[in-house]
């Protein structure tokens, strides 16, 4: 699937922030779909934003000088002075969204939008207004009709009255674009949404698409890694008992003098089982994962060990006695079903907590 935007959608939205973008970038990245933009609406994005950003300084220094003239002292006022950074807006979408395609317009035929204009067939009308939303429009077709896709686009414009005729509130293209469509043998089901909060809630699983799963692999692995390792140091021994499926742990010894962890390899098969929305912040996940190649070493009392030594010597692998104590060893590979909780807002993980929990030796 691929998802198309028009320049309305980022009015007002200009560092890509509202719940509705949010939900779709994180839609668009974690199903591998793709975006859509003409060259067009990146540059008339920047430039709308800039204009409006001109207007707001022009209206401080109009101020500035009404509160001049109230005033003895010089005011000063520097626009530089404003803390304003350089817009990107082709920069900021590639920090969002994994896979754009960038629509370019230069190849059109100037004779076909000539000739669109004097007859005003949509997106023209009257007096030729139109001009950016028919190079919008041809180059979206162009690049359909040059690449032979075939798979589902979705065209998401404000721009009602000149894209669409609304059917009880439907969205259907205008008779002209339609004609278009046909004409230039359009293999893509093109599907028409009037806002992008339609598409989002009709269409989006929010619990699902909560979070950007792909920009977050790095930091859940090292999470779970750490919290998996620090519960396995602190299994007791109704723990061991059941991990290492023998009740030996739980009712013949006595006393684990110590147990240490190490990892030799790190985390292996992640993957996200489940998200949840739980409020404005916080998304609830469960996470599958394993650890290749854990070593764990018991200290045991060398009375225990000789209590149970047949039993002990069938679940580890060698040991180590000395005067007083016996070390255990064994590799082990734990895999986890755990959840935890993460926060969309300040970029934290908490709550860890393990579900199941089998040692594989």
């Amino acid at each position: 699937m691929k998802v198309f935007l028009d320049t309305n959608i980022f009015y007002n939205n200009w560092f890509l922030t509202n719940a509705n973008l949010q939900y779709l970038f994180h839609f668009l990245n974690n199903e591998g779909c793709e975006l859509l933009l003409s060259k067009l609406v990146i540059e008339e994005t920047e430039n709308i934003r800039n204009r409006e950003l001109s207007l707001s300084l022009a209206e401080i220094q109009k101020n500035v000088r009404k509160a001049q003239k109230l005033n003895l002292q010089k005011l000063n006022y520097d626009p530089k002075e404003l803390g304003i950074d350089n817009y990107d807006f082709r920069s900021l979408l590639k920090e969002k969204v994994e896979l754009i395609q960038e629509l370019d317009y230069d190849c059109l035929s100037h004779s076909e939008i000539v000739k669109r204009a004097l007859n005003d067939k949509k997106p023209f009308i009257r007096g030729e207004k139109g001009y950016r939303d028919t190079l919008i429009w041809l180059s979206f077709l162009d690049y359909l009709v040059r690449e032979n896709i075939s798979e589902e686009v979705v065209f998401i414009t404000e721009n009602k009255s000149d894209f669409f005729k609304m059917r009880d509130g439907i969205p259907k293209f205008h008779p002209d674009l339609e004609s278009d469509i046909v004409q230039r043998g359009v293999k893509a089901k093109i599907t028409p949404f009037a806002s992008l909060f339609t598409y989002v809630n009709s269409t989006i699983d929010k619990d699902d698409h909560a979070i950007d799963k792909n920009s977050l692999e790095e930091c859940f692995e090292d999470y779970v890694l750490d919290c998996g390792l620090d519960f396995l140091k602190g299994m007791s021994n109704s723990n061991l008992a059941e991990y290492l499926e023998n009740s030996i742990f739980e009712t013949k010894l006595n006393e684990l003098l110590d147990m240490r962890i190490d990892i030799f390899e790190g985390i292996e098969d992640p993957e996200i089982l489940h998200t949840h929305t739980l409020n404005s912040r916080d998304v609830y996940v469960s996470y599958r994962y394993n650890l290749r190649r854990v070593f764990l070493e018991i200290d045991i009392s060398k009375f225990d060990y000789s209590q149970n030594m047949k039993e002990l010597n069938k679940i580890f692998d060698y040991n180590e006695i000395s005067s007083e104590i016996v070390t255990l060893y064994c590799v082990i590979r734990p895999y986890f079903d755990v959840s935890f909780i993460y926060n969309t807002r300040d970029k934290t993980l908490k709550d860890y907590e393990v579900a199941e929990l089998w040692l594989r030796r």
